[in-house]
């Protein structure tokens, strides 16, 4: 009873079964067809590429393999040989010539530069020359003054000097219609004052520190300054003060003498009067009793 049972049940799921296996053939071999037809993507419309060519199948149908696009060449272009014309504002006709000309550029002609002088280096000595001898300056000779006042040296009794005084202003006449004021005194001159050391130093005072006075006076009464005489002095001795005066006198004609040689050409030509031996001797003489030839005594004339 039990056998028959079962062997009903097995007839009765045998058309499922089938069926089943039906279907999964049927699903099989439309994979297969699928994987040998593949359906072209719709989602891009791109060119279709060599990635992109169906695959061959075991089928013996022949199936044309796409080529794959290949690029255009494209046409090299050669420069042209000659150097593009920049563009400007202003057009170039072209009939006149370009810096660059398309055909091959003659050289220009080149703009005549008026020539230049070439300066010409300084000559320099020869390097073994030996330099020049610097010579030295002209000495300005110095201002020659008319002093008040020179030293003396008494040795070892010290040093005084000769002083001038006046009694009265000194006044001169010149040939120039002016009226000049007088000043007597010693020369500045390094000459002048070594010439009066020296006679100085003949005079052999002793016993003291001398000194000497010229006194300058415009009248006297002396009997020994007569008429005939131009120049006139008279000498004092003080022994207690050791000193010595001399007191001079110059008539007027004497003044405006040396005025008109100091106006004809300065203390030089002054020395050229006929008065100034004598005058030298009124000053000198007092001191030495010997009258220098070497100008000593100076004037000085201040107009007014």
């Amino acid at each position: 009873m039990q056998g028959p049972n079962h062997s009903q049940s097995d007839r009765g799921l045998r058309p499922y079964f089938y069926g089943l296996v039906a279907l999964v053939v049927v699903v099989l071999i439309v994979q297969l067809w699928a994987l040998a037809n593949p359906a072209p993507d719709r989602r891009t419309a791109q060119a279709p590429t060599e990635q992109d060519a169906p695959r061959p199948t075991r089928t013996a149908t022949v199936t044309a393999t796409p080529v794959p696009p290949t690029e255009t060449p494209t046409a090299t272009p050669v420069p042209p040989t000659a150097t593009p014309v920049p563009p400007t504002e202003t057009p170039v006709p072209t009939e006149a010539p370009t810096e660059v000309p398309t055909e091959t550029p003659e050289p220009p002609t080149p703009t005549p530069v008026p020539p230049t002088a070439t300066p010409v280096p300084p000559t320099r000595p020869p390097a073994t020359a030996a330099p020049p001898t610097p010579v030295p300056p002209t000495p300005v000779p110095a201002t020659i003054e008319v002093l008040q006042s020179v030293p003396v040296d008494n040795g070892e009794w010290g040093q005084e000097g000769i002083y001038v005084n006046y009694q009265d202003p000194i006044f001169a006449h010149g040939k120039d219609g002016n009226r000049y004021r007088v000043e007597f005194g010693f020369l500045s001159r390094p000459e002048s004052l070594a010439t009066v050391q020296e006679y100085w130093g003949w005079a052999g005072r002793g016993g003291g520190n001398w000194k000497m006075i010229v006194h300058v006076r415009t009248s006297v009464s002396w009997i020994s300054c007569g008429g005939d005489r131009n120049v006139c002095w008279e000498v004092s001795v003080d022994s207690g003060q050791p000193s010595l005066m001399s007191e001079v006198y110059y008539r007027q004609h004497v003044w405006n003498d040396l005025l008109n040689h100091h106006i004809d050409g300065g203390w030089q030509n002054v020395t050229r009067s006929p008065y100034y031996h004598e005058i030298q001797k009124s000053v000198f003489d007092p001191i030495c009793g010997v009258t220098p030839n070497e100008p000593v005594i100076g004037f000085r004339f201040t107009r007014g």
